[in-house]
Order: C-alpha cells, then structure tokens, then sequence
C-alpha cells in the first residue's frame, strides 16, 4: 500500500507538476523576449530598424501564444484563461496600433525632412535674387549721384524724383528680406516643436508676412529678379500653408508623438496586468509542485519507517540463526583478506591470495589479486627503467668520456701549434662535453626521483637548512638564513632535502649581483610543513613563471649561467608524489627577488621546544 502511495506520488510529480513549473518558466521566458523585443519596436530609429524588429515581434507573440497554450494543456485545461487572453489579445492590439503609429511617425518625418529642404532651397534662392536686386538698386543710386555731381542731370525735381524711387526700393527690399528671414527661421522652428497644435498666432503672423512680401513685391520694378521673386513667394506660400504644408505636417507629427506616447502607456498598463497573470501562473505551479514533493515525502518517510522496523526484525532473526554461518564463512575469509592486503601493504607481493567464491568478498580478493599482479608488473617495469637509464647513461657517457679525453689532450700536447682562434673552439667543445655530462646526469636523476622509498624520521627544519648550507658551500658574500619557530618534526628528510638543495642553489646561480641573501621560512599548518624559499635577485617575469617547471628551460642562455633546467621540474615531480606543488611569487616590475613556496607532509611534533631565527650561512 505504502509503494502503491509513492508510486502514485512520484507519477503525480512526474506528469504534471514538475511539468507545469518548467512549462510556467518557459512562459515567463517567452513574455521577457516579447517584451524586449517590443521595447525595440517602439524605440526603433528609422523604418528599417522597425521593420526588422516588427517580424521579431510576431516571432515572439507566436511563441508567447503557443507556450501559453501549452502551459494550459499540461495543467489539464483545454483552454487558457479568458481573462488572461482577453488581457493578451488587447495588448496585441496595442502593439499593432504602436507599430503603425510608429510607422505613420517615421513617414511624417521623412515628409518633413523633404519640405524642410525645400524651404530652406527655396529661401537660399530668394536671398540670392534679393541680394542682386538690392545690389542694381545701390548700383542706380550712385549712378544717379554720380549724374548729378557731374551736371549730366540738372533738374533738382528730377533728381529728387529718382532717388526717391530708388531709396524706396532699397527700403522694401530690406523690408523684404527681413520677411523672407523671419517666415524661413518660424516656419523651420515650427518643425521643432513637439505641441500636439500649433500656435494659431504663428499661422495667421506667416500667412500676413508672406501677404506683405507680395505686396512689397508688386510695388518694385518690373525685372527677371522681381519674377524670380515672385514665383519663390508663391511657393513658399504654398509650401508653408497649404494642407499638405509644412505647418500641417508639422501639427500631424506632434499629434502621433502624442498619440504614441499614449499608447505606450495603455500598453504598459496592460503589460502589467499580463504579467500580473503570469506570476499567479508560477505560483500556482510552484504551490502544485510544493504539494506534491510533500505528499511524496510524506508517503517515503513512513515507508522508512515500515522498513526500517522490518529491516531490524530480519537483521535480529538473521543474527540469531546464523552467527555460526557468519564466523565460519565470513569473518575467517574476513581475516584472510585483511592479512592479504597488510603483506601487499608492506611489499610482500608474493602473498598468496586463498579466498574463494561468488560473493563480494570473492570480487574484492578478485581485485586484489588484479592489483598485486599490476604492483609486480610496475616493479618490474621500474626495475627495467631504472637499469636503462644507467645503461642509457654510461654507453652516453662513454663516448662522451673519450670526446673530453681528445680535447683535453690536444689542448695539453698542441698548445703551441693551435691558434687562438682552434684554441676557442676547443675550449668551446670542451664546455660542451661538460654541459652534457651534466645534463645525462640531471636526465638520470629526473628518471630515479620518484621510485625511492622513504620513512619519516625525525627532522630540525633550521638544522636542515644549516646542513643544506654547508653542502652547497655558497660565496660568503651570500647569506642563507632561516626564519620560523617550529619544533622537531617527522617527516620525510631525503627528499625535503633534495628540494631546498635545488631551490637555494638555483637561488645563488641565477643572482646578478656579487651579494645577496637568501631566505628558508617555514610554518605548520594542520599536518603540512609549509615552506618558502625567498632572494632578492632580478626574479622572475610572470610570463615566463609556467615556463620554468618545463624541462631544459632556462631563462639566461646556457653559456652564462650553469645548469641544465632540470632542476625546478625534480622538484615538482617530489612534489606531485607528497599531494604537493611549487608555487612562485615574482613581479619584477614592482619588487626584486622572487619566492618559491610549496608544503610538505609531516607526523606528529617530536619535541616541543622552539629555538629563535638564526643565520645559516
């Protein structure tokens, strides 16, 4: 009956709740991409734009109409909310009416940008004609002073009578530019301007300026300038006041920016309300799920319990009748598998493994035989790898051997007949054989590090970096001290050694100055030994701090500084076998010196007292 209840549980989950939530994440979703999608509609910069994001649009009202349905179906409806859609079906109709507002916008703009290129064509042209009007006017004035000065015309009346015409002329001329730059300057501000209307004072003061302009335009001279005049008046009359004027656009732009905006608001009100829907849409989904995984843990816990009351009953019924059975056939074969794995533990793989059977004692005895059979395999291949690589090492070295032999018995018996420049060479070829004498044996001891053994014994950090000093033997202008109050440890001491013999070295090799200092810091963290190695020498550039764990990379060519580049790549494959690795600290940009850092295994605390920081060396 219980698994009957968890069953039924599970499937309740299963089918529809955990499906109405996904399918309610996907609606929400789909509504956040339409309404991204909408905000690029209603923002788009030009028709292109809008056309673009109108087709991604229907995309996404499509997807959102089909996730809809879909989250219906799941929860077992055959049909979405009526009001829900209502509300869906109004904001469609929103959208579209915001689109064509757009678009209608977009269109009376570019209409706009027309006529505002026009008039601003037609009132170059007129100034133009203007211009060489008021200059034959100014030309006909002084020619008629010029007459008069001369004694050509000598009537006073006459005189008087044309200058007076000409000085009129020049008057409405003036007039009439001062009224063509005005109507220009208003008309194109009346563009600008974002009112739903227009100021009906600016269209009765354009419509007298430009009744003033033809009538100051009938009382000039007869000439092609007064013609051309004319005709821009009446164009500009027409282009400025007609129904499909500029005035008129102007007023039907201002009126779909305020028509747009309202639309933008009734579709963020109902943009609210969808998603007031949507969010009673995860919540439910979220309730249903909630009640189910409910009913489903409820159903599993008292199933435990049933179980768990059953179990025991067998477990002590089982433990009654077969504790013989138990301690023949289990924990004899128990032992022999524990004494199986200790002897492989301690190196006797010739341990026989004698358990038998079918069960899961038979498959680990199974596997351990699997194991001893790969650890003699593994031994055996060490054995032979090691065995190549000193044979590998003495047939390099011999010959190798005798190359240096050769040399230094031309340099001894042909001193005197080698030239300088033969004497180099040899000197050179010399320093080669030594380079790679060095490198096979760096090479052979790359191939031991590793496959030692080693016991933990008893350790004195600071005793060990004294010691470490006195085997290198460094330059006594170079310091190696150590820093850390720590006790006797145990760990394991050949390899510890090994690693801060390689690192203080490198430290003193790679130093560019006569003198400098050498830092061994240690500190216990848990049941590790965490160590760094510190100088104050040119350190290290970050990009090249991944390249020297490489083996033969070296950042100074081989000729100036000696050593195969071997040296930091042992230490990291000691390191690697003890769970650890090398970590350098260097930005010679900002600061000298470089530290390398790295932990190390330890026991427990042999001796509890401390000693104070001294110098090494």
């Amino acid at each position: 009956m219980q698994l009957r209840q968890i069953s039924a549980a599970q499937k309740a989950l299963n089918d529809r709740a955990l499906p109405a939530l996904i399918q309610t994440q996907t609606v929400e979703r789909s509504l956040n991409d339409m309404f991204l999608a909408l905000e690029r509609a209603t923002y788009a910069e030009n028709e292109v734009d809008l056309r673009t994001t109108q087709m991604e649009l229907a995309d996404r009202i499509t997807l959102f109409r089909t996730a809809i349905h879909e989250a219906a179906r799941i929860q077992g409806r055959a049909n979405p909310s009526a009001a829900l859609m209502a509300e869906f079906t109004e904001l469609e109709i929103t959208i579209t009416q915001l689109v064509a507002g757009q678009r209608q916008l977009f269109e009376t703009e570019t209409r706009l940008a027309r006529l505002r290129d026009e008039l601003e064509d037609i009132g170059a042209r007129a100034s133009e004609a203007l211009t060489k009007l008021r200059y034959d006017t100014t030309v006909q004035i002084e020619s008629i002073l010029t007459s008069a000065r001369s004694g050509v015309i000598s009537q006073t009346d006459t005189i008087d009578q044309l200058f007076s015409d000409l000085f009129l002329a020049s008057l409405n001329l003036a007039s009439l530019k001062t009224d063509l730059d005005a109507v220009i300057d208003l008309s194109l501000s009346a563009t600008d301007s974002d009112s739903a209307e227009l100021d009906r004072g600016l269209n009765a003061h354009l419509e007298m300026s430009l009744n003033r302009m033809a009538a100051v335009l009938s009382q000039l001279s007869a000439s092609p300038q007064r013609r051309s005049l004319a005709s821009l008046t009446l164009r500009l009359n027409d282009l400025i006041l007609a129904d499909e004027g500029l005035l008129a656009i102007a007023e039907a732009k201002s009126t779909y920016r305020d028509e747009l905006l309202d639309l933008r608001v009734a579709r963020a009100d109902i943009t609210r309300e969808v998603k007031q829907f949507i969010d009673i849409m995860a919540a439910d989904a979220n309730l249903l799920v909630a009640d189910r995984s409910k009913r489903l843990s409820d159903a599993t816990r008292l199933l435990s319990i049933v179980l768990m009351v059953c179990v025991f009953l067998a477990a002590m019924a089982t433990l009654l009748g077969n504790s013989i059975v138990i301690e023949k056939q289990i924990n004899r074969r128990m032992e022999k598998l524990r004494e199986a794995v200790c002897a492989i533990a301690d190196g006797d793989l010739d341990h026989p493994i004698d358990i038998a059977g079918n069960d899961e004692l038979a498959d680990i005895a199974q596997a351990l035989h699997i194991f001893k059979q790969n650890a003699e395999e593994l031994r055996r291949s060490n054995v032979d790898l090691e065995r190549f690589a000193y044979v590998a090492a003495h047939d390099l070295r011999s010959p190798l051997r005798a190359v240096q032999d050769l040399v230094d018995w031309t340099l001894d018996d042909e001193q005197t007949a080698l030239s300088e420049e033969s004497r180099s060479y040899m000197d050179m070829a010399q320093s080669r054989a030594r380079r790679l004498d060095r490198l096979l044996t760096d090479l052979l001891d790359y191939a031991r590090t590793g496959q030692e053994r080693h016991v933990m014994t008893e350790v004195d950090v600071e005793d060990l970096v004294t010691q470490v000093s006195a085997m290198i033997s460094p330059p006594k202008s170079f310091q190696i001290s150590f820093e850390g109050d720590l006790p006797v440890l145990r760990t394991f001491k050949t390899p510890l050694t090994q690693i801060l013999i390689n690192l203080i070295s490198n430290a003193i090799k790679h130093h560019d100055r006569a003198d400098g200092k050498v830092v061994v810091s240690a500190r216990q963290d848990l049941n590790r030994l965490v160590l760094e190695v510190s100088d104050d020498g040119p350190g290290i550039p970050v990009k090249y701090q991944n390249r020297i764990f490489e083996l033969f990379q070296t950042l100074r060519p081989r000729d100036e500084v000696e050593g195969s580049g071997i040296g930091l790549a042992i230490i990291e494959k000691i390191l690697e076998r003890y769970g650890s690795h090398l970590a350098v600290v260097s930005d010679p940009e900002t600061k000298r010196g470089a530290a390398f850092r790295f932990d190390f295994p330890i026991d427990h605390i042999v001796e509890t007292s401390v000693r104070p920081s001294a110098t090494a060396a």
